[in-house]
């Protein structure tokens, strides 16, 4: 959608990855007035023109242009453009369209428990029959069985293994790799190395703590579901909690 002669545009392409690059470049050198890398062309982010690209999920880019900038790409892909879709804000909450929010009482039902004021109150170990668990941690009571009542309990289903053999990507604001939920018996870290699309980095550590809270619904030690298995932290979410539809794709 044109606003003052530059605007934001995802699309979806029919055509090579090095096709898209030589017209990214392209683009970047009639905007800017200059000439520019390859390099430089992609990762222009305080540019006009291209800002992503893609390759892996679909091949496209997403980009701001200004006016000659978008006809050069438009006579680079003339009939080869599939979709061309706005830029949404995504936050932790979800995609950013503007829907009023809903109390929580009329989305989840009345739990009937009290959240304990105590960590340790939640959980004991039990020997040799799995987790025993408590008040917030109904979930995992509720995942291992379809009868009610609960018993109160949690038990690894898939070979006793708790996920050891699983990997778990975690796209979201990141993880914090020091958190005792992620450690092993050997006290190292089963956060192993991911990637960090909001600085561009390999050093996709949360400043904002959603993305820790998931990784360790999912595989911590107490809390957690597969407790043996490795997490690929892939940052997404800015310290904010909100990132965006082209950084989300990148991620993926």
């Amino acid at each position: 959608q044109k606003k003052n002669c530059k605007y934001t545009e995802l699309l979806h392409l029919q055509v090579s990855i090095a096709y898209v690059k030589q017209a990214c470049q392209a683009s970047l050198v009639i905007s800017s007035g200059s000439i520019v890398t390859e390099a430089e062309a992609i990762n222009a982010s305080n540019k006009v023109g291209c800002r992503r690209v893609y390759s892996e999920l679909f091949v496209g880019f997403y980009g701001v242009f200004d006016a000659n900038g978008w006809a050069v790409m438009e006579k680079f892909f003339e009939h080869d453009i599939v979709e061309i879709e706005p830029e949404f804000e995504v936050t932790k909450e979800g995609i950013s369209l503007d829907i009023p929010p809903q109390p929580l009482s009329a989305i989840l039902p009345a739990r009937g428990k009290q959240m304990p004021s105590n960590r340790r109150s939640l959980l004991q170990e039990a020997a040799t029959e799995g987790q025993e668990v408590s008040g917030m941690l109904w979930g995992l009571d509720r995942m291992d069985q379809r009868e009610w009542p609960l018993d109160h309990r949690f038990v690894s289903t898939h070979d006793g293994d708790d996920g050891g053999e699983a990997t778990i990507f975690v796209l979201d604001s990141g993880v914090r790799s020091s958190l005792k939920e992620f450690k092993t018996i050997f006290n190292t870290s089963r956060v192993v190395s991911g990637y960090d699309f909001v600085e561009e980095d390999y050093e996709p550590e949360d400043c904002d703590g959603h993305g820790t809270h998931v990784a360790a619904l999912a595989a911590g030690s107490v809390v957690g579901v597969a407790k043996k298995a490795t997490i690929v932290p892939v940052r997404v979410l800015g310290c904010n909690g909100q990132g965006s539809i082209a950084t989300l794709l990148a991620g993926l």
